[in-house]
C-alpha cells in the first residue's frame, strides 16, 4: 500500500474484523477508541509543551518546503 509509506500505523477498532481491512497496520487494538486513547494517556510520558512545540515547528517547516499540505 502506498498509504503514509515509511509510518508505523496502529487501528483502534471495536470491531476486530475491521483491523488491517484497508491499509496494512503495525498495531490493531479491539476497543472503544475513548477508552483506548485514555488508557494510553496513562502510560505514556508527557513529553512536555517543548516536545510539541518542536512537532509544531517540524510541521511548519515541511509544509513550507511543500511536502505536506
Amino acid at each position: 500500500a502506498n498509504y503514509a509509506r515509511g509510518s508505523k500505523k496502529i487501528h483502534v477498532e471495536l470491531d476486530a474484523s475491521e483491523i488491517g481491512k484497508n491499509v496494512p497496520v503495525d498495531l490493531g487494538i479491539c476497543g472503544d477508541a475513548r477508552e483506548v486513547l485514555e488508557a494510553l494517556l496513562e502510560i505514556v510520558p508527557d513529553q512536555g509543551a517543548e516536545a510539541h512545540a518542536a512537532w509544531l515547528a517540524t510541521i511548519e517547516a515541511r509544509r513550507a518546503e511543500k511536502k505536506l499540505r
